[in-house]
């Protein structure tokens, strides 16, 4: 797809599903506390709004946690997405409040791949662009969110699927092939 300024987009994935396994084995068992709720709660306590407002009010508590532990992340993971064109980076996130942090592809001066075991066990991993344009601070330690509050430095997409896969993309964007790997 290319747009009026000659930008043609090579690359636009989410971060890796296995971000919501614990989201999802949780609204399994919240799904198992609504059964249990409906099928166990007693008919009658002795106590009227007890037993007219109860087991509603239980429901409610459940649909609240799930809410916050399931509908939220399943949320943040839909709106997050990592673009990579001829002439940039991009990631975008953000449910409510949109926000998006850019890169072009001339004032990235290095590229760091991030895996940890669970990572390359499932081919995904953190990419970090550094930009030639920030200078971190003399104490700069490991890299925050964009929301975080330490020094940012560059562009980081966090868990994207076939990450050495995306790699040689953004190398063949960069250099026009792919780089050798030392």
């Amino acid at each position: 797809m290319t747009d009026v300024t000659g930008e043609v987009l090579l690359a636009r994935v989410r971060t890796h599903p296995k971000m919501l396994f614990w989201p999802a084995v949780l609204q399994l068992a919240l799904i198992a506390i609504h059964v249990v709720i409906a099928l166990f709660w007693p008919r009658s306590t002795g106590v009227a709004w007890f037993d007219e407002w109860g087991q509603a009010g239980a429901h409610v508590v459940v649909a609240i946690v799930e809410i916050i532990y399931f509908v939220v992340p399943l949320s943040k993971w839909w709106c997050t997405v990592f673009t990579l064109t001829n002439l940039r980076v991009e990631r975008r996130w953000g449910v409510i409040w949109k926000r998006s942090r850019e890169i072009p592809l001339a004032r990235i001066t290095s590229v760091e791949v991030q895996q940890g075991l669970l990572d390359r066990i499932f081919g995904c991993g953190t990419i970090v662009f550094h930009d030639a344009a920030i200078v971190p601070p003399a104490d700069y330690g490991p890299l925050d969110e964009p929301t975080g509050d330490g020094p940012m430095v560059g562009v980081r997409f966090l868990d994207v699927p076939r990450v050495r896969s995306f790699r040689g993309l953004v190398d063949q964007a960069r250099f026009g092939q792919s780089a050798p790997r030392g």
